[in-house]
């Protein structure tokens, strides 16, 4: 398949270099190195499911959209929300007589 890349100039020089020493062409020292990444790359995640048509690149990207659109709005959702007399990061209770006064200060009126 003939596709076009966007690259830092940088990356290609090196690149070029990698595969004059090692005897190869560029496009070989791609396709290695991207075969060597995705078999690293947990593939539980990008499964596709069976009733997406494989063989259909509108479908597989759809698919892939939609999955990016999901994890966005799982991100706006910000962190958790604190549940009362949850523990707080960052506080340290060295006694009971710190926990009670940070427990009980909601609540003291002065």
């Amino acid at each position: 398949m003939r596709t076009t890349l966007n690259l830092d100039d940088d990356l290609v020089k090196a690149a070029k270099i990698a595969a004059i020493r090692e005897g190869a062409t560029l496009s070989a020292l791609i396709e290695a190195a991207l075969r060597e990444h995705l078999d690293r790359s947990p593939s539980h995640e990008w499964e596709i499911p069976a009733h997406i048509d494989r063989d259909d690149p509108a479908a597989v990207a759809d698919f892939i959209a939609d999955l990016a659109n999901r994890k966005d709005r799982r991100d706006d959702l910000g962190p958790p929300k604190r549940v009362r007399g949850e523990p707080c990061a960052g506080i340290d209770f060295r006694s009971t007589a710190e926990l009670l006064e940070a427990a009980e200060k909601p609540f003291v009126r002065h």
